[in-house]
């Protein structure tokens, strides 16, 4: 399926999504890595790197160099470098939007050394943090990129995950419910203590952070910080958990929890105070990372790279009532070649009825002027068209709705 992230696009329904995969990436690859900025999304493989334009184009692939790559764990792009931490060969860095590739690894060293978990960047300076050689910093303006341990304070050689707020570096990584923090300018880690250990290994997955409160998820769930300093973890009763993620979503906070049987998504309620249960449960464990990209929820996981379904086309404009000005779902729907769509307006008004496909190119006017009080009928034929979802648009005087549409050959 060509996948490009619709401009038009603005929001997800925890109510009816239903997950889909991006089959340009095969099911059978593990997505471990997701990356986005403002023009590119990247997702990570095992030593493939898939990356796509914001707007328009195709998946492309480039693999690295390195027959050692089992997996890439991290994505960071600065100032034109492309900059990827892997498993069993460290560093490597494109200069060239991943046309061609250089390892540049030079002073990460030590055991673990080799598995680089994860990358951040704070100021001019990138870090890598490793499975057992705990964390490594370079001077992005160096070509090429050259490393010295950035270790001070540390207890630990294996630093799982790396996060940043108000120029604050977090790091987890701990079996004993720690996570360590370094202020911007020190060279020092400072620790805290988030969680009680109780007889199972308690690590860090990910942390977030905002002007009141503090969030990690570990081993054994969630845990929340309040304004009085004070850590408690969540009573979820979902048991061990392998793998966690927090995901901003339209300025609030959405988090991930992968057991052996499923994903389970939860949002936090600042009202109330408590995590509550979202989306449809993925049922392709494990999900390994999570992006936000221009209203798209993006999952890797050990299955391919997987997406919400149910989205909608903006609408900016106040929309009238249904018995004013209504846009009726098409017939049939899913449909083969030829549909019908109906619109119903009270008054007689000017009004144009598009049709968009995934990608938000338009593919046709099916009216384009004056609407008399009553309902009028419009016959969509797709049979030049490749089978998809495409959406029927009508703008009027009252506003704009829309109306997904499955053509299947």
């Amino acid at each position: 399926m060509r996948f490009v992230l619709l401009l038009m696009l603005i929001g997800i329904s925890s109510l009816k999504a239903q997950w889909l995969t991006i089959d340009q990436i095969p099911s059978t690859n593990f997505v471990y890595s997701l990356y986005a900025t403002d023009e590119k999304l990247y997702a990570g493989t095992d030593s493939v790197l898939y990356h796509i334009a914001k707007y328009n184009g195709d998946w492309e692939a480039s693999e690295l160099p390195s027959d050692l790559v089992s997996s890439i764990n991290a994505i960071v792009e600065f100032k034109g470098k492309l900059i990827v931490g892997t498993m069993n060969d460290r560093i490597f860095v494109s200069y060239d939007s991943a046309k061609t590739w250089a390892n540049e690894s030079e002073g990460i060293t030590g055991l673990g050394s080799v598995q680089i978990s994860d990358l951040i960047v704070r100021g001019d300076s990138i870090y890598a943090s490793t499975m057992g050689a705990t964390v490594f910093v370079a001077n992005l303006n160096n070509t090429p990129l050259t490393w010295k341990a950035f270790n001070s304070g540390l207890t630990n050689g294996t630093i799982e995950n790396l996060n940043i707020h108000n120029g604050t570096l977090y790091a987890g990584g701990e079996p004993n419910g720690y996570l360590f923090y370094n202020h911007y300018g020190s060279n020092i880690w400072e620790s805290e203590k988030f969680g009680v250990f109780a007889g199972e290994v308690l690590i860090m997955h990910d942390f977030e952070k905002n002007d009141s409160m503090s969030f990690a998820i570990s081993t054994y769930g969630i845990h929340t910080k309040d304004v009085n300093g004070v850590w408690k973890r969540e009573n979820l009763s979902y048991g061990f958990i392998g793998l966690g993620k927090f995901v901003t979503i339209k300025n609030e906070l959405y988090a991930y929890l992968t057991k052996p049987n499923g994903t389970k998504w939860l949002k936090w309620d600042a009202n109330d105070k408590k995590w509550l249960e979202q989306f449809t449960e993925i049922s392709k464990p494990p999900t390994y990372a999570s992006v936000y990209f221009n209203d798209y929820l993006l999952v890797g996981t050990g299955s391919g790279l997987w997406y919400l379904e149910d989205i909608y086309l903006k609408n900016d404009e106040p929309t009238a009532s249904p018995a004013e000005f209504l846009l009726e779902q098409n017939y049939p729907n899913p449909f083969n070649p030829g549909t019908t769509v109906t619109v119903t307006v009270n008054n007689e008004q000017s009004a144009t009825l598009s049709v968009y496909n995934i990608v938000g190119e338009l593919v046709t006017i099916l009216h384009n002027g004056t609407l008399t009080s009553g309902s009028h009928s419009f016959v969509f034929d797709a049979s030049a068209l490749p089978s998809g979802i495409y959406f029927a648009r009508l703008t009027g005087e009252l506003g704009t709705q829309v109306k997904k549409m499955m053509y299947i050959k």
